[in-house]
């Protein structure tokens, strides 16, 4: 994770649940570009998340896979970084 020094860190609290998902990515994520020029994007990471697998390491391999597809190779033009949570109690 980059820091910038002008930026103005706020900390926040969320409650989660049992089962819920955490889905953290880096901005190369989302911005991956197809051979159009169209961005990855958000809801390629969500849609997966609401209807994907159960499972936290095969809804990883699935947007991983996902991405691969839409920018045509494992290797993207930023970094690229995915972690997916799911919280158990």
């Amino acid at each position: 994770m980059g820091v910038l020094r002008d930026y103005v860190w706020e900390n926040e609290q969320f409650n989660v649940e049992t089962d819920d998902v955490l889905v953290l990515y880096t901005h190369g994520v989302i911005e991956a570009r197809d051979r159009e020029q169209r961005p990855f994007g958000n809801e390629k990471l969500v849609e997966p998340v609401r209807n994907g697998p159960h499972d936290a390491n095969a809804l990883l391999g699935l947007l991983r896979d996902e991405l691969i597809a839409h920018q045509g190779s494992a290797l993207g033009v930023d970094d690229q970084t995915l972690i997916v949570l799911r919280i158990s109690h």
